[in-house]
């Protein structure tokens, strides 16, 4: 489970040395150093963004399956994987500092712990032991004074201890702290404490985290609507184009929805992202801007007539993206993560567990 953690950090950085690049190994990196981080790249070391503007998949540190928006100034964490922008990033914590390396310490710690109930078995193991050695002494003895053979008195002296077996009482307990540490770690469950570990057992009340644990972690359309008369199926198509070159699962959303519904469109012209807001683009002299509220308000385009089509999208808890064509409202749509279809039967079956 340990060497599992550390192969979550790349084995080599592309160090960024007065305008040259160089590969070099990621022990080697030094805090201060700037690195190149390219698309689809793991982040070498905890850092700092300089440059560039990415999402970044934590779900390997933090469990959250979501990108996470960067912007120039924003924290990187060691092992997690940029996404769709290339960015430049100063090393700040290298080595046994950084995030990850912390992560596999504490697993580390939680091994050599102990729980309550390890302790009561040392204290019980301090009389058991002494006293099944006696017994086993005292039986062996007595068959050899009664006249048996030295090797009759010691089949029966080992056959005291062996049935006794005092050794499991002291052994079993901190193996089953190690192997359930490190079988959690493997399931991305880190336990600080050995005695969090035995407290887990009395557990009557679980709070889950909703986006993918519950739900798929994969947004996808929900609803959809076109306005002012707008055709359904052109709109869609206008929406995809500005989408067309991102990799944010959002987008991919968007996509996914317009090829099911037979959409087809071509990569929109001088497409310009607005991190957190949306994109706007041209197509044939048509500009075409998709985004939420606020980026509708920043291009001056009304949006109240799909108002409560965005109330009752955000009630399910879901997105909803307004497209904008040529400075008039279009379409909206509705997004959202999707309920695991296995997440009911899990549920259930933890409270027939109670």
């Amino acid at each position: 489970a340990l060497k599992k953690l550390l192969k979550l950090a790349p084995e080599e950085a592309t160090l960024i040395v007065q305008g040259d690049f160089r590969r070099i190994p990621t022990e080697d990196v030094n805090p201060g150093d700037i690195l190149l981080v390219k698309p689809g790249e793991k982040i070498p070391v905890d850092g700092v963004l300089i440059k560039g503007i990415t999402s970044v998949n934590e779900s390997m540190i933090t469990g959250e399956p979501m990108p996470v928006l960067k912007i120039a100034g924003g924290s990187l964490i060691g092992g997690t994987v940029n996404g769709e922008g290339a960015i430049e990033m100063r090393a700040e914590r290298v080595g046994a500092e950084t995030t990850l390396a912390r992560i596999v310490k504490l697993v580390e710690d939680a091994q050599g712990t102990k729980a309550p109930i390890a302790a009561m078995a040392d204290r019980v193991s301090a009389i058991f032991v002494p006293s099944v050695v006696a017994i086993a002494t005292g039986a062996a003895a007595a068959w050899f004074v009664s006249g048996a053979s030295f090797e009759f008195a010691l089949t029966i002296f080992i056959s005291v201890l062996i049935i006794a077996c005092p050794c499991a009482l002291g052994l079993a307990t901190p193996t089953a702290i190690m192997v359930g540490t490190g079988r959690g770690a493997d399931m991305g469950i880190l336990i600080k404490k050995a005695a969090a570990l035995e407290m887990a057992g009395k557990i009557d009340v679980v709070l889950f985290d909703k986006t993918g644990t519950i739900t798929e972690g994969k947004p996808q359309v929900m609803k959809y609507a076109a306005f002012h008369g707008f055709d359904e199926l052109r709109a869609l198509s206008l929406a995809a184009a500005v989408e067309a070159g991102s990799e944010h699962p959002i987008a991919a959303a968007v996509l996914a929805y317009a090829r099911e519904r037979g959409a087809d469109w071509t990569m929109a012209e001088e497409i310009v992202a607005d991190a957190g807001f949306g994109v706007s683009g041209r197509i044939a002299g048509t500009k075409i801007a998709l985004g939420n509220a606020e980026y509708m308000q920043m291009h001056g385009v009304a949006a109240s007539e799909a108002a409560s089509f965005g109330q009752g999208i955000a009630s399910a808890g879901g997105t909803t993206l307004y497209l904008a064509v040529d400075g008039g409202l279009a379409a909206a749509i509705g997004i959202a993560d999707r309920i695991k279809p296995a997440s009911r039967a899990a549920i259930e079956k933890l409270k027939k567990l109670g």
